[in-house]
């Protein structure tokens, strides 16, 4: 290993990610490799990879950091010394349909559907679970799944109406070469669930104030609403409310939702006398290693594990 390090070395720029796979890799383990983005990455892609993987098979992920350091890594390979079907890319498609952006590409590169992977994960099948296994709300019968999933569905549409104009402004910055930190944008401000209805607050109804709230959260200052028209018509023309709302912002509207559905399931379910104890305390700080292995695989990704890792593991045990 040693030797295919200074080999690393004397080729050019060494990527951080590159060279903890070559610390890593062991060529005769039962083991495939990705290499992702983000450090939440490894908890969603584990449990979907995994269970589509022989039990003596095991997927080790290697944290790039970022996009652009995916893509370094990747260059790095020769492949005609790796299989690349041991070795697979998992990349976020984030705005890419809409910001000029060097995207990693090639058969053994999955980028997600919409945004990021949470997009995916975050169903109405993903939240019946949360309410379930972890906030203990159960016995649903037909009728209380109905007014559930009529629940789930008219606020997540309200939500991503309410956020969308905060997308087509992040679009703009990003046009603008402008890299607004989106962490620091807490879109929980903009609502509020009061017993069993969700709405905006009152001094966020107004389109304007949400994006004045978010433009001081990044220090930024906003783009005139006229100057965004257009990109408001694009984004709504490739569908982004429903692929592009930042995945996190998804997340943590689902983690929302549910305590608070939880809190009011009296008001939304009257012949539940109270609220259900809870199997687990759930949280923002908790709920990606609580609820991360609990999505159902996308059918893309499916499709892409099969392509690579499931095929390169049968060609090795035929």
């Amino acid at each position: 290993m040693d030797m295919l390090l200074c080999h690393a070395e004397e080729s050019g720029i060494v990527s951080e990610a590159y060279h903890e796979f070559l610390l890593k890799y062991k060529a005769h383990k039962k083991i495939v490799y990705g290499f992702v983005e983000g450090k939440e990455d490894p908890v969603f892609y584990r449990s979907l990879i995994e269970n589509r993987l022989p039990d003596d098979w095991d997927v080790e992920f290697i944290l790039a950091k970022n996009k652009d350091n995916v893509a370094l890594a990747m260059s790095k390979f020769n492949w005609n010394n790796y299989d690349r079907k041991r070795r697979c890319f998992f990349v976020d498609r984030d705005l890419s349909d809409f910001i000029e952006e060097c995207m990693p590409a090639g058969d053994n590169v999955y980028i997600t559907d919409g945004y990021s992977i949470e997009n995916s994960i975050c169903t109405f099948g993903f939240f019946k679970r949360i309410l379930n296994e972890v906030l203990g709300v159960e016995g649903l019968n037909d009728i209380d799944l109905g007014v559930v999933e009529d629940y789930y569905r008219a606020n997540m549409e309200l939500f991503k109406q309410g956020v969308t104009p905060l997308m087509v402004q992040i679009i703009s910055w990003r046009r603008g070469n402008k890299r607004p930190c989106l962490n620091d944008i807490a879109t929980k401000e903009y609502f509020w669930f009061d017993g069993n209805k969700f709405s905006f607050k009152i001094s966020y109804v107004d389109e304007d104030a949400r994006l004045e709230y978010a433009g001081r959260c990044v220090n930024i200052k906003n783009d005139k609403y006229e100057n965004m028209l257009d990109i408001k018509r694009e984004f709504l023309n490739k569908n982004g409310p429903d692929k592009y709302i930042r995945g996190k912002y998804i997340f943590k509207f689902v983690v929302d939702m549910a305590l608070s559905l939880h809190s009011a399931l009296p008001n939304i379910l009257p012949r539940f006398a109270g609220c259900p104890k809870v199997n687990v305390s759930l949280g923002y700080k908790n709920a990606m290693a609580i609820l991360g292995s609990k999505g159902r695989c996308p059918q893309c990704l499916n499709c892409f594990v099969d392509k690579t890792f499931v095929s390169y593991i049968a060609s090795e045990c035929p």
